[in-house]
Formats: C-alpha cells, structure tokens, sequence
C-alpha cells in the first residue's frame, strides 16, 4: 500500500486559471513532505490512496506548516560626521582630518549614525565597511553591531578619499539561506591626517 500526494497554488481562493499547475506526484510514505508549488497565498493539495482489497492505507488528518515570505530591512538613514580632538590651549591650531571639519581642529574620528528598520521586526546586525579611493574593494572594519553608530579612528587609515558602507541584515531571525540584506553608503570623505611639513626656507637680509 502507499499514500501519494501532489499539490498547486494560487492567490485566489478558488482555483483558477492563475494557479500553478499540479505538482508531480510524490510518495507519502515517510509522512513529511515539503511542497513543491510556487509561494502563494493558498495551497490545495491531492491525495491517491493505493491498497488492495486485503490492505488499504488510511489517512487521519494532514497539518500544514508555511512561513511567511521574509521582507528585506531598509537603512533608511545613513550621516558621516568629522568628530574633532579636543586640544589643549597651548597647542597651535592645525588643519587635519577629513574634508568638511571646522577650520583649527584636529580630526582624529569619523563618527557613523543610522536608522534602519525591519518590516518583519526581525533583530537586525550591521557591518560596517570601508572602500579606498581608486579601488573597487571594500574593506570589513567591523560585524555583527546590534547599535546604530559606529566611531572610526582614522588614525591607521591612509591619506585620501574614502567611503564607507553599512549593512543591514537579519540572518538571527530567520533560517539559513532566508535572511535579507540593505546596505547604505557615504560619500566620499577626505582623510588628511599628515601635517603640512616645512621643506625649504629662504629669506632676504
């Protein structure tokens, strides 16, 4: 004896012409199976029951389980600002840091803030990235934050232009291989942190 079963879907209540055809037949046997129609708002499902006139299978009841489809979150908002060192009073005003600081101060971070959110209410993490100038690459500084800011010492990063991006993702509320992505990125920033360096001087007696 064995139980066979197929299905079809559609967006409709009552099957139509817009659902998908039905599906091969496949054997029961085992009591699980995972349909293989497209997602759908409804499922119908067909069953053949084969036996003899000595045996006959028997079906009590069938319990469907579906997940939801999972909607990718939105960074909806992404800033770069220069955050200043604060500097003693004795020390001699200098121009250094990224583009756009205020004239006298001495640049030392780059803070990021966002604001994301996630249509599901899934929790999200971020990853945060870098991208030089002149290259297509981009560079992991940090992963797997679960706040919406991030401060870069830009100290151990070279002089010149940069961006950088941050990516949404929430793979901790859903099954592998059904997580969703956003990724958000800066404009180009100037990182300057080389002071200016005296290397001739002249004058007239």
């Amino acid at each position: 004896t064995r139980i066979m079963i197929s299905t079809r879907s559609g967006n409709t209540p009552a099957p139509d012409d817009t659902w998908s055809p039905w599906s091969e037949t496949e054997d029961f046997a085992s009591a699980t199976f995972v349909a293989r129609s497209p997602a759908a708002r409804f499922l119908q499902y067909r069953l053949r029951l084969d036996g003899t006139a000595e045996a006959f299978p028997s079906l009590d009841a069938i319990r469907l389980y579906y997940a939801e489809a999972n909607q990718p979150p939105a960074i909806t908002t992404l800033e770069a600002k220069p955050i200043p060192r604060e500097r003693n009073k004795d020390e001699a005003p200098r121009r250094s840091g990224p583009v756009n600081s205020a004239p006298g101060s001495a640049t030392r971070a780059i803070e990021l803030t966002w604001k994301a959110e996630d249509p599901d209410g899934d929790p999200l993490a971020y990853t945060v990235e870098i991208q030089r100038g002149g290259s297509d690459r981009w560079h992991v500084l940090e992963e797997r934050l679960s706040g919406g800011s991030f401060r870069i010492d830009t100290i151990g990063l070279p002089d010149g232009p940069a961006r950088f991006r941050v990516t949404a993702d929430d793979r901790d509320g859903n099954w592998r291989g059904y997580e969703r992505t956003h990724a958000r990125t800066t404009n180009w920033l100037t990182i300057d942190n080389t002071p200016p360096e005296i290397v001739a001087l002249e004058w007239d007696r």
